[in-house]
């Protein structure tokens, strides 16, 4: 039976996601709290957010960067040399397990720097010869390279094989253009977007279908294997509030929301997990209709988007942007406002932020009243 053919949630079983970056459990306000190593970062998080309410941890288990956050010897990876080697992976989902939470691996699908080093054809090119410079951290990978595919479902597996604790993954914003630059550069350098690579498609919607279909695999592969499949994108904003088209983000990153949401049910995400983060709208746009407020009409307009096929999880954060600063009020009132909107669930990033702030959360709190 197929996870993705599950009943529609209640209101009581709402998902309460908090998301964890073991990055993250460094910082000093860790060591403060006691944190010496894995078992006891594990025993703290579990704690905090059997405290607050929380009954999903979103743990970001892949680093493109720093490697895995779990021992693997899966090919051309890497571990990450501190909690990832001392496996906290393991440790959370033990503790997890005891106290009824359940735990979601959260990984990129198409931006690892090691693949990308070992393995120059595996990248994404223009026209199958122009390289694309890394922006940032991201270090995208072609989902049309045969050899790419095998080895990112194998790494999927791989995880699922060695922790079957897990209620699932979530692929984390998944896109061919994370800053948006690819197409405006193809316009300027290109008068023709159109190649024999491309097999006639434009740049774009070329590399679109094939992420789409590459997260299909991925969805399937999770399905068979009785896990759930989430994924998680940003939804962007135009400067009077409203949410723009998904037709216009596919142009612009190459994710295709409404390509993903056709897939074949057994490829389907359970999931899709939204951002809508009112202060990176304030600062994008200046406009103080970005508030908390901003948030139960974004979920709603959300919601009408993205139709009945999945479930939707509204995705906030108290992450400072820019110059706005979230005070703990405004994202109490941002977390309640998600709520009261989406009865599938939230999401927030970050726990570490919360621990910094010596912020105290009740979620039992917050649903009083929705």
């Amino acid at each position: 039976m197929l996870v993705c053919c599950s009943p529609p949630t209640t209101y009581a079983e709402r998902i309460i996601g908090m998301r964890v970056d073991p990055a993250y459990l460094y910082e000093s306000h860790f060591k403060s709290a006691g944190v010496t190593g894995a078992q006891s970062a594990a025993r703290l998080i579990v704690r905090d957010a059997k405290q607050m309410g929380v009954n999903r941890i979103f743990f970001y288990v892949y680093n493109s960067q720093f490697g895995a956050f779990y021992p693997t010897d899966y090919p051309d990876t890497v571990v990450e040399a501190g909690l990832g080697k001392q496996d906290i992976l393991k440790h959370l989902l033990k503790e997890a397990d005891e106290n009824k939470i359940r735990v979601v691996a959260v990984t990129p699908i198409n931006n690892f720097f090691t693949a990308w080093r070992t393995h120059p054809k595996w990248r994404l090119h223009l026209f199958g010869k122009y390289n694309i410079t890394p922006v940032g951290s991201h270090y995208i990978l072609s989902a049309w390279n045969p050899q790419f595919n095998r080895w990112v479902m194998g790494l999927l597996e791989d995880l699922i094989k060695r922790y079957p604790l897990l209620q699932g993954v979530e692929i984390v914003e998944p896109q061919i253009d994370p800053h948006w630059q690819l197409a405006s550069v193809i316009k300027k350098k290109f008068l023709n977007n159109r190649s024999p690579h491309t097999n006639g498609e434009d740049f774009i919607h070329y590399h679109a279908r094939g992420l789409t279909q590459l997260l299909g695999r991925a969805g399937a592969l999770l399905h068979r294997n009785n896990k759930q499949f989430f994924i998680s994108q940003s939804w962007t904003a135009n400067s009077k509030g409203k949410l723009i088209k998904a037709g216009k983000i596919k142009e612009s990153s190459g994710f295709d929301f409404s390509a993903i949401l056709n897939l074949p049910p057994q490829q389907r995400p359970d999931y899709l997990i939204v951002e809508l983060i009112w202060q990176q709208w304030r600062v994008t746009h200046k406009k103080r209709i970005f508030n908390p407020q901003w948030t139960l009409s974004a979920v709603r307009q959300c919601q009408k988007k993205i139709s009945a096929k999945v479930k939707l999880i509204a995705h906030v954060e108290i992450t400072p942007w820019g110059n706005i600063i979230p005070s703990a009020k405004e994202f109490k009132q941002t977390l309640r406002l998600a709520l009261k909107a989406n009865r599938s669930g939230i999401s927030f990033y970050d726990y570490s932020q919360l621990k910094k702030m010596a912020l105290r959360i009740t979620f039992s709190q917050l649903i009083q009243g929705l």
